[in-house]
């Protein structure tokens, strides 16, 4: 994706996890973060191990927050002050969080769907709203590079039907008036070298337990019936008797 940008020289804002995903750590795609950072495209938050900010404590609220400005201070040597939160979960507690730490917080118009790896549905979803709100109507869109057919051919896809139809393609940042990196970024200084501490670990993700699994229901059986006694031969009720004749008398 990075390479098909490159070559249409255009630029698009980059929302990370740190740890989204247990076979999934930042750090291993470091080479990545640094060069989309370094060919002027907008690295921003999406927490750490993506959890719902509106059911967690504020203490993992921060967490979320913190482990990634950690992880992107080692990697690109800033710290990104624009976020999305994950699932667009957002309350009072989320957004008085988010501004004392001085991020601004984004969301989308147009959500592909990407991530459900229907390549079909997504083109469908994204040519419909575009036919339907033509330019110069602004657009977020909403996909997911970790998606492969959005990595290799939908991001292309859209970029190449946009600019068609008269868009430039660009930042959060500059769509909404902010085109320097110093509106993006804060302690902005020279990326590390990686350490032993570049890795994630189960832990780290602060997953919510696993409940225990549920037994399938057991139907109610009737109480058992005993099984029939056996009977004796049936006795025939006696029968009536005639009335006693006397016997003669002689």
């Amino acid at each position: 994706m990075l390479d098909d940008f490159k070559e249409k020289n255009v630029k698009a804002t980059f929302f990370m996890n740190g740890h989204g995903f247990e076979d999934h750590c930042i750090y291993d795609y470091a080479n990545v973060v640094k060069r989309a950072y370094e060919e002027g495209h907008q690295i921003a938050s999406h927490t750490w191990s993506h959890l719902d900010l509106t059911t967690v404590s504020e203490t993992e609220i921060i967490y979320q927050l913190e482990t990634l400005e950690t992880a992107f201070k080692k990697m690109i040597g800033a710290v990104p002050t624009y976020i999305r939160p994950p699932f667009g979960a957002q309350n009072e507690t989320v957004r008085k969080i988010l501004k004392d730490r001085g991020y601004k917080l984004f969301l989308w118009d147009m959500d592909t769907n990407d991530f459900k790896e229907d390549l079909q549905a997504s083109i469908n979803i994204f040519d419909n709203a575009t036919s339907a709100s033509p330019q110069p109507t602004p657009h977020i869109i909403l996909n997911h590079d970790r998606v492969e057919t959005t990595s290799t051919f939908l991001g292309l896809y859209e970029a190449n039907e946009v600019l068609k139809r008269g868009y430039k393609i660009t930042t959060v940042g500059e769509c909404t008036g902010k085109p320097k990196k110093e509106d993006w970024y804060k302690d902005i200084g020279e990326p590390q070298e990686p350490d032993e501490t570049w890795v994630c670990t189960l832990e780290d993700m602060h997953l919510p337990p696993k409940l225990p699994p549920v037994a399938p229901p057991v139907s109610a059986q009737p109480d058992a019936v005993p099984p029939p006694q056996p009977q004796p031969d049936a006795v025939p009720p006696p029968q009536p008797q005639p009335d006693a004749v006397p016997l003669p008398q002689y």
